[in-house]
C-alpha cells in the first residue's frame, strides 16, 4: 500500500497566484513607463519629417489572435547637416547686377548639401482603420530622435 500524496494547501495556490499576477502586473508598468519615456523624448526633441513607405504588412502570433499591423519607411535622419551646411555667401549689394548670380551661387549649394543618413524602420499601426489609408510610396510625417532614429512615431492628424 502507498502512502497517500498529501494535498497542498489552498493558501499556497492562492499565494502562487498573487505571486504571477504581481509580476504580470509589473511588467505591464515596466513596459507602459517605457513608452511613457519614449513619448516623452519625442515631444521634447523630436523631428518632425517626411517618410516614405515601403512596405506594408501584417502578422499574427496564433490564428485566433488579431493581426498586428506595420509599416516600413525610409527617411533621412541626420537633418543637421542641413542646418549646418557651409554656403558661400558673397557680400554684394542688392543694387548690382551680380546679385541674382550670387542668389543662384548660393540655392545650388543648398542642392548640393547632405541629406542625411538614409533610414529605414519599422512603426507599429495601432488599428486596421489606419492601416488601409496608406499605400506602398506614399509620403508620411514622422517624429524622431535624431540621437537614436529606431524610436519613432507616425504623426496622425
Amino acid at each position: 500500500m502507498q502512502p497517500q500524496k498529501k494535498p497542498i494547501p489552498v493558501k499556497y495556490f492562492y499565494m502562487g497566484m498573487l505571486i504571477t499576477a504581481a509580476f504580470i502586473a509589473s511588467v505591464f508598468v515596466f513596459l507602459w513607463q517605457k513608452e511613457s519615456n519614449e513619448e516623452k523624448l519625442l515631444k521634447e526633441k523630436g523631428i518632425v519629417t517626411t517618410a516614405w513607405i515601403t512596405s506594408l504588412y501584417s502578422s499574427k502570433v496564433s490564428k485566433k489572435s488579431n493581426p498586428n499591423y506595420f509599416m516600413e519607411v525610409m527617411f533621412f535622419h541626420d537633418t543637421s547637416s542641413n542646418k549646418n551646411a557651409s554656403t558661400t555667401e558673397a557680400e554684394i549689394s542688392v543694387n548690382t547686377g551680380d546679385s541674382i548670380v550670387a542668389e543662384m551661387a548660393k540655392n545650388v549649394a543648398q542642392l548640393h548639401a547632405p541629406l542625411g543618413k538614409l533610414e529605414t524602420q519599422r512603426i507599429v499601426i495601432p488599428t486596421y482603420e489606419i492601416y488601409k489609408r496608406y499605400r506602398i510610396n506614399d509620403t508620411v510625417k514622422i517624429v524622431f530622435l535624431n540621437e537614436n532614429p529606431s524610436i519613432i512615431r507616425l504623426v496622425t492628424k
